[in-house]
């Protein structure tokens, strides 16, 4: 034991321990942590907290010296692990600048340590927070200028500096460890940043259930809160284009009635006259209907019509075959071309005449078979 002594009273300011676990997704397992040179690097450890201690050194009479401390002092955050049991604790130490050595800090570990394993363990080596070790027989000053941390590495561990560094991360980084460590008004260089601890996303079956009605209030400030901390709108979601299968339906249900309609137009146009129908002056029937419009139709044209001047006609191929007249429509006369029930033409309501006879037959078409073709002739 070199020269250079602790302050009495002083060795330890603060004490801190606990235990290492390694997380896996389903539960959080103890396991010794993995060295960095096995490739598992996503390996994360958490830290698991006994009460802190703050009791003073029992060693205070082993370390009294008549010797007056002349340099400024240093301050060691020494980190004690057991990679076996899992187990750790925080030491803070102060020595003399001037003449501490780093073999110092190995003799405050039997005085200083609370964790029976860890007091009792065996130590090779000293090593900083990248895995650096550091020399038993040069000056502390040399690695630490006012306050640093240094971990004791257990001699019957397997790992290297670089794989404790590692471990000793979490613990360090912890929210707990790190506030104490800064509370306590050291300049701690190398210090690692505290890790901040991720928020867990709720799904819909753990999620917390609705606020009660009495509890309306307070679900309409964290709403306010919520807008004022994202003014920005929320963008309308998009409008989904409708499924494939309701268009073709929609398509197939027009072209339905599309379809019907036409038939109807076709069938009306094509029927020829019968009981009970009128044909009113100005009005029109075709004997092959729409097919006529078809380049490669077949149906040989003919059609009827009523004119304004009182004149039935049935032309074919562009000639009149057959011409009926009648006499100008009273105000009570139904006007136009009329079947009644027996079958008898008329037109305006008056007797029709024949002023061209009928070239071709005009049965069954312009007129049905029950209708009665007037025979008189002028």
């Amino acid at each position: 034991m070199s020269s250079a002594e602790v302050k009495p009273k002083k060795n330890r300011k603060f004490g801190f321990k606990g235990g290492i676990r390694k997380k896996t997704k389903k539960e959080d397992k103890p396991v010794v942590p993995k060295p960095a040179g096995d490739g598992d690097d996503s390996t994360v450890y958490s830290v698991a907290f006994d009460a802190a201690t703050a009791s003073k050194s029992n060693a205070t009479s082993m370390l009294e010296s008549a010797k007056t401390p002349i340099g400024d002092p240093i301050h060691v955050i020494l980190l004690l692990m057991d990679p076996k049991t899992r187990r750790f604790e925080l030491l803070q130490l102060e020595f003399d600048s001037s003449s501490a050595m780093v073999s110092d800090i190995f003799a405050q570990i039997a005085i200083s340590a609370t964790e029976p394993t860890l007091k009792s363990q065996e130590y090779a080596t000293l090593i900083d927070l990248k895995g650096a070790v550091l020399i038993d027989t040069k000056n502390l000053a040399e690695y630490i200028d006012a306050a640093g941390i240094v971990i004791a590495v257990p001699a019957t561990t397997k790992e290297d500096g670089v794989a404790i560094a590692k471990m000793a991360t979490p613990i360090l980084s912890n929210p707990k460890v790190h506030t104490m460590l800064t509370s306590s008004g050291l300049e701690i260089a190398d210090l690692p940043e505290p890790a901040v601890k991720p928020v867990k996303q709720q799904d819909a079956a753990t999620a917390p259930p609705a606020p009660a009605r009495g509890k309306e209030e307070q679900t309409v400030r964290s709403t306010d809160r919520k807008l004022m901390s994202d003014p920005k709108p929320s963008a309308p979601s998009p409008t989904k284009p409708a499924p494939k299968s309701s268009i073709n339906v929609f398509a197939v249900a027009a072209f339905a009635i599309v379809a019907h309609l036409i038939l109807k137009i076709h069938i009306h146009y094509t029927t020829p006259l019968g009981p009970g129908d009128v044909l009113a002056p100005g009005r029109s029937r075709g004997m092959c209907g729409l097919t006529s419009l078809s380049p490669f139709s077949k149906c040989e044209s003919a059609s009827m019509t009523m004119g304004e001047d009182n004149v039935f006609q049935v032309v074919k191929a562009g000639e009149v075959v057959y011409e009926l007249t009648g006499k100008d429509c009273d105000e009570d006369c139904v006007s136009g071309l009329s079947i009644d029930k027996d079958g008898k033409m008329t037109i305006n309501g008056a007797r029709v005449k024949t002023t061209i006879k009928p070239a071709v037959e005009v049965q069954p078409w312009p007129f049905s078979e029950d209708v009665s073709i007037p025979r008189t002739f002028i």
